[in-house]
């Protein structure tokens, strides 16, 4: 079974997200991946958006090969909703922070579909029950809570 920890932990904590790329969704100018590939640490494996406006949309962009060694993706305090993370299926993320973002519940579904290490989902709309769920469909993960 997974571990839940508190929220706590959450402030300091470093993650580990891992992204395999598929093409990018027909539509998407190479703008806006420019512009969301500005976050992207210097060895390409990290992106930190926290305290953005980055909303459901640009988690599509991550399926762009600029994002190919992504490990670390930082969600905290953006517009991404239950929506956005369903746009992360088919990547192999390993960690995740949503902290402060407006997921529910009902979008936990889409992260037992990625294989995460870790899950931060403090200061959302996540239940406790939600979080304990969540926690036994991802048995490797530690479920920040």
């Amino acid at each position: 079974m997974g571990r839940i920890v508190g929220a706590m932990l959450v402030i300091s904590l470093g993650f580990i997200v891992g992204c395999v790329r598929t093409p990018a969704p027909t539509g998407l100018h190479a703008a806006e991946i420019e512009n969301l590939s500005r976050f992207l640490s210097d060895d390409g494996r990290q992106i930190f958006l926290q305290n953005t406006s980055v909303g459901d949309q640009a988690m599509l962009l991550l399926h762009d090969p600029v994002f190919s060694n992504l490990e670390v993706l930082n969600l905290q305090y953006t517009r991404v909703t239950d929506e956005g993370i369903s746009y992360l299926r088919g990547l192999p993320i390993k960690a995740i922070s949503l902290h402060g973002t407006k997921i529910t519940d009902a979008g936990l579904i889409h992260l037992q579909e990625l294989p995460v290490d870790m899950v931060v989902i403090s200061g959302t709309a996540v239940t406790k029950e939600g979080a304990e769920r969540l926690s036994r469909e991802l048995p490797e993960a530690l479920v920040i809570y």
